[in-house]
């Protein structure tokens, strides 16, 4: 079975994988990387070998599937997933103009639906809202987990959700967080431990420490130059620094302490973003205000509120 696809303005993307992934949706991701690896996937009529061959406007991509029953094998199984609905939701706009708007996402809400999420409504069903009423079509173009508050950009364009796709999948964006973490860690630290056998740094940039109680916490500000899943807070358990909070990753017991103090979630917050807008030929930077749970646990610490992170915390642009 042979299916083709020509490129165009409206589903071009720049590496064939990403085409593949936002062209052939129904295909598992897993399979898309097999199928490139055993010459199933042709350009222009050539076997591509590489995930990030280059495509063009006016190329056309085909991919070859033996038979019905290898097709059925790499499908992905849509079976009792819901269907997106726009969802009116209470979204806090703190950037936006023609290409693309940025919300200070609010913890407990996750992205896409997934597993305990099927009554419940997702981010990306209230910004669909959100764009019909303002006449455009939201695209996602990176993700916060469901308990992180902070800075998410939303591209309002296919087209600039591909430049803004770029600029993250090559780096050029800059995305620090606002953590508290236990005990008390050095400042300037760099973590470069593989993650899932990929490169993956994190730098911390700022510290400030706290007392609680009999306990010694850092408050820190955090940037990331890779973005490997849960990066910041696997990367800080795995130097002994779990960020408090985290059930997943942290110190069940003293977040058993700190939830009974206000402290229900991973005390993780996207502070600020920054990148160079190459279309509006401008540096934007956006910021987004701490989450009111977290800057209530601050205040509880002995320290007074205050230092670095009081510049960090208000929604700018430059």
């Amino acid at each position: 079975m042979k299916y083709e696809k020509l490129v165009d303005e409206e589903n071009y993307y720049r590496r064939v994988d990403k085409f593949l992934r936002k062209n052939f949706s129904d295909i598992k991701l897993s399979s898309i990387y097999s199928l490139i690896r055993k010459g199933d996937i042709k350009v222009n009529g050539k076997k591509i070998k590489t995930p990030d061959h280059e495509l063009f406007i006016d190329d056309k991509v085909t991919v070859f599937i033996v038979s019905k029953e290898k097709k059925d094998a790499i499908s992905r199984n849509f079976e009792g997933k819901r269907k997106l609905t726009p969802t009116e939701m209470d979204i806090e706009v703190i950037y936006e103009n023609d290409n693309f708007m940025a919300i200070n996402k609010k913890t407990g809400v996750s992205i896409h639906p997934g597993k305990g999420e099927r009554n419940r409504a997702t981010l990306i069903e209230g910004l669909m809202y959100y764009g019909e009423k303002k006449g455009f079509e939201p695209f996602l173009v990176h993700r916060l987990d469901r308990n992180t508050s902070g800075v998410l950009i939303v591209a309002k364009n296919r087209n600039y959700s591909r430049i803004l796709s770029e600029i993250i999948s090559g780096r050029n964006i800059k995305k620090e967080y606002i953590c508290m973490v236990f005990g008390k860690i050095e400042k300037n630290r760099v973590i470069d431990i593989p993650l899932d056998e990929k490169n993956a740094r994190t730098v911390i940039e700022k510290v400030d420490v706290f007392g609680y109680m009999e306990y010694e916490f850092s408050l820190c500000g955090v940037y990331i130059s890779t973005g490997r899943k849960h990066q910041i807070r696997r990367h800080l358990n795995l130097v002994e620094h779990p960020i408090l909070g985290d059930e997943r990753y942290g110190m069940r017991e003293l977040n058993r302490i700190l939830s009974r103090n206000g402290l229900k979630r991973p005390f993780l917050h996207c502070s600020r973003m920054s990148f160079y807008d190459e279309k509006a030929n401008e540096n934007i930077v956006i910021s987004a205000p701490m989450a009111e749970d977290l800057r209530s646990f601050v205040e509880k610490t002995k320290k007074p509120v205050g230092g670095w992170y009081g510049k960090e915390i208000v929604s700018e642009k430059y």
